[in-house]
């Protein structure tokens, strides 16, 4: 980047990790519920089953991903998961039941993955945003075969699997605004981080050394062009702790560097 003449160059090898958060299958009696996994209680109670399996995607603004379940083991659970992300994203609630003598969808193919638990009745809710997105679905089963779910049960299940929706729309709210927030202050405390600085040289130390913080850069240098020479002086630099103390960027500069034959790489 030049900006008036100074140049930054940021050495940006690694990328900040999603903010995305996986939570674990629980399966065993009296763990702690989590709030999904109150829904999910919830789910498999309103429509008279006894498990229910939930995923949610990772949002685009890295609200988070949920993978969830209860009244199963977690290879059930992921067995679940792995079939009924097959399932195409119809509107309603699909179910199936061992009573109507039909193979469950996939079963016919040998599609059904390794261990797949003993089902007599399964209802599949496609999880979609208010924009029409898919984002994930819910799942209800029962190892005994029984009737379809009747009109208050499939109302039920339906009112959950909105709930869902609403908190995770709600996170991602949240989300948003903290990092609207957050930007905010970050740039309330580089204006004040540079109005405070006692030199111009102080205030552009620090400034790069914020930049390569918020970037998770190792390294980084600040340089003046000189228009008269095309020479380009170091007028500033940050190393990170972690860069080792032999490394070729910890030497100062042996020689005025020209902007004709420099070049910047990242790794």
């Amino acid at each position: 980047m030049i900006w008036d003449g100074l140049e930054i160059a940021i050495d940006r090898p690694h990328t900040l990790p999603s903010l995305a958060v996986a939570d674990p299958f629980v399966s065993s009696p009296g763990a702690a519920l989590s709030h999904f996994e109150r829904l999910l209680s919830l789910a498999a109670t309103v429509s008279g089953c006894a498990s229910a399996v939930l995923v949610l995607h990772a949002a685009a603004d890295c609200s988070g991903s949920v993978q969830a379940g209860t009244g199963l083991t977690p290879g059930e659970i992921a067995a679940i998961i792995a079939y009924a992300g097959t399932v195409p994203p119809l509107p309603g609630v699909t179910t199936w039941s061992a009573l109507s003598n039909q193979p469950l969808p996939g079963e016919r193919r040998g599609a059904l993955p390794a261990g797949f638990p003993a089902c007599g009745f399964l209802a599949h809710r496609t999880l979609r945003e208010a924009g029409g997105e898919v984002v994930g679905f819910l799942v209800v089963t029962d190892a005994a075969a029984r009737d379809e779910l009747d009109a208050a049960q499939q109302a039920g299940l339906v009112a959950v699997a909105d709930l869902i929706i609403a908190d995770q729309e709600r996170e991602g709210r949240q989300a948003r605004l903290w990092t609207v927030t957050s930007r905010s202050m970050r740039a309330d405390r580089m204006m004040r981080m540079v109005s405070e600085a006692v030199s111009c040289t102080d205030a552009l130390t620090g400034l790069l050394e914020e930049l390569c913080r918020f970037h998770g850069a190792t390294i980084g240098r600040m340089w003046q062009l000189n228009s008269g020479d095309q020479t380009m002086t170091e007028i500033s630099r940050f190393n990170d702790e972690t860069l080792d103390a032999h490394s070729y960027f910890r030497q100062e500069p042996r020689e005025r560097l020209s902007s004709k034959n420099m070049f910047v790489a990242e790794a």
